[in-house]
Parts: C-alpha cells; sequence; structure tokens
C-alpha cells in the first residue's frame, strides 16, 4: 500500500512523528521517502499567507504529484 502523509508539527510535539513514522515503515519493509522544509511555517504553500515559501512550494507540489502520477494508475 502506498500512502501519503503529511504532518506540519512545527516541532511541538514531543515525539518526533516523522522520525517514528519512518522507523515503523521501514520495520515493515515498506519503501518510503520523507521530506522535511526546515523553516517554514504552517500553510508554507498558501501565497497569501504569511509563511509563505515559494521555492518548498514548488518542490512540495512537484514531489506531490509525482507520486500522485506513479502510485494513482
Amino acid at each position: 500500500m502506498k500512502v501519503m502523509f503529511l504532518d506540519e508539527s512545527g516541532g511541538h510535539s514531543l515525539i518526533k512523528i516523522d522520525e517514528q513514522f519512518k522507523v515503523s515503515l521501514n520495520t515493515l519493509g515498506i519503501p518510503n521517502e520523507i521530506y522535511i522544509y526546515p523553516g517554514v511555517g504552517h500553510a508554507f504553500a498558501n501565497p497569501s499567507g504569511a509563511n509563505y515559501a515559494p521555492k518548498e512550494t514548488m518542490d512540495a507540489w512537484e514531489k506531490t504529484l509525482t507520486f500522485l502520477k506513479t502510485h494513482l494508475r
């Protein structure tokens, strides 16, 4: 099963969800790729928002569309 997982804890969580998720997937032998965009805040892809990060937004969209094209055929 292929899963897209998005998390925006912004370091507020006591548990590193991304690390825990990756360890779990690796333990189960599930191929995975996790991307973290350091320094960007919640809603970084919203061009009208205070946290807009155009470079990271473009990269995230490219990765998302590639994932969907690959796994939703």
